[in-house]
């Protein structure tokens, strides 16, 4: 990834896009990243993925990261009482993007993050992880690659991520 950032961008996501709809569905079955949705049937999958869509969909930031307006990932972030923080609800990478480099990926969350805190003047975010499968790896990437966050492993059943402006500017690559 660039140093630059101006090929960079956020837009608000269209959730009637079909490219949006599949790369939502396909990293839900795949990563399952909601305890609920590790159910075995394919049909229950689906039913939970809809149940939890319904509620992301209601989040006060639903963003798309571009570049060059090619889609990277997505956001679903609310606003917090304090106004220089936010709550991450959920983010992903798009479907052509999961492929990379767990080195890029960690880039397209550092860059969108860039731009998300300077566009809303924002200073901090923080998330409850919820997932259950594959919650070691996760944790590992996290650790590894998204090294600008402050990861909370004290309590085994809530697991937190805060992510500071500061942070991620002194780890820029």
């Amino acid at each position: 990834m660039a140093n630059t950032y101006s090929s960079y961008s956020l837009s608000n996501i269209d959730f009637k896009d079909k490219s949006f709809i599949e790369d939502y569905q396909d990293y839900c079955i795949h990563s399952m990243p909601e305890k609920s949705m590790e159910a075995k049937s394919l049909s229950v999958k689906l039913k939970f993925i809809k149940i939890y869509f319904k509620k992301l969909e209601k989040s006060d930031f639903c963003v798309c990261l571009k570049h060059n307006q090619e889609i990277l990932g997505y956001a679903f972030i609310d606003k917090k009482k304090d106004p220089k923080c936010v709550h991450l609800k959920f983010v992903f990478p798009c479907k052509k993007k999961r492929g990379s480099s767990n080195k890029d990926l960690a880039d397209i969350f550092r860059i969108g993050w860039l731009i998300f805190f300077n566009l809303y003047n924002i200073e901090r975010a923080e998330a409850i992880i919820t997932r259950g499968a594959k919650l070691k790896g996760y944790i590992a990437f996290i650790k590894r690659y998204i090294n600008f966050a402050d990861l909370d492993l004290s309590d085994p059943n809530l697991i937190s991520l805060t992510v500071k402006k500061e942070n991620v500017i002194q780890n820029e690559i």
